[in-house]
């Protein structure tokens, strides 16, 4: 049994792309951009919001000034701020595991690339029971994804082996393997099973999987 577990929230614990996908469009609109499917926007999350939309642009083809970006991404997290967690709801399983490693006293965390204000946010309204000892986020005390700072400071003075980071994207698996710990990717967020595999990990297709590589059932 691992006794710390560091959680990827996007994609991982939670389903949030009607929301990112809401606040993306809301920008990309006022340019007559062609709005992206939640589907689409899949391809773009993972290394943050703006990123995101920036790969939504380049996918319509479209081509902004740099002036534009900075004021298409105030446009989105105005309204990001504002709809962040209106459709976006925890993965089949996802609140019963979190219990369940509470109760077995295994210390666990999120280390997410978006903004920590937008993470708490997310986690009072989904997971008000559940109390999280490691909370970071964007532009938080650590740099971002994929460097492992975060990972260590969580970490402490503990053996890396004993920690778990669980994720669903290609930052993720650069995250995990900068920090040298082990690794479980979920298939059921924002990157394929075969987007998986052909990153060289085993994904994990469903949650009594992943709560068997926790507790090393």
């Amino acid at each position: 049994m691992f006794g710390k577990v560091l959680f990827d929230l996007d994609g991982t614990l939670v389903n949030t792309i009607p929301d990112i996908a809401g606040a993306v469009n809301s920008a990309l609109v006022t340019k007559n951009i062609v709005p992206v499917t939640t589907e689409e926007m899949k391809m773009f999350v993972g290394r943050g919001l703006k990123n995101a939309l920036l790969g939504a642009v380049e996918y319509r083809g479209a081509e902004l000034t740099h002036a534009e970006t900075d004021e298409l991404y105030g446009l989105l997290m105005n309204h990001y701020r504002e709809h962040v967690c209106d459709e976006s709801v925890p993965y089949p399983g996802v609140p019963g595991l979190l219990s369940e490693i509470s109760r077995a006293g295994i210390t666990f965390g999120v280390f997410s690339s978006k903004e920590g204000e937008l993470i708490a946010v997310i986690l009072k309204k989904l997971f008000p029971e559940i109390k999280f000892s490691f909370v970071e986020g964007r532009a938080g005390r650590f740099p971002a994804k994929p460097d492992p700072a975060a990972v260590f400071a969580f970490l402490g003075d503990g053996d890396k082996n004993d920690l778990l980071y669980v994720g669903d994207s290609e930052v993720d698996f650069e995250t995990a393997r900068n920090a040298g710990c082990p690794l479980a990717m979920v298939g059921w967020g924002f990157r394929s099973p075969d987007d998986l595999k052909a990153l060289g990990a085993s994904p994990i297709t469903d949650i009594k999987k992943l709560s068997d590589v926790i507790f090393g059932r």
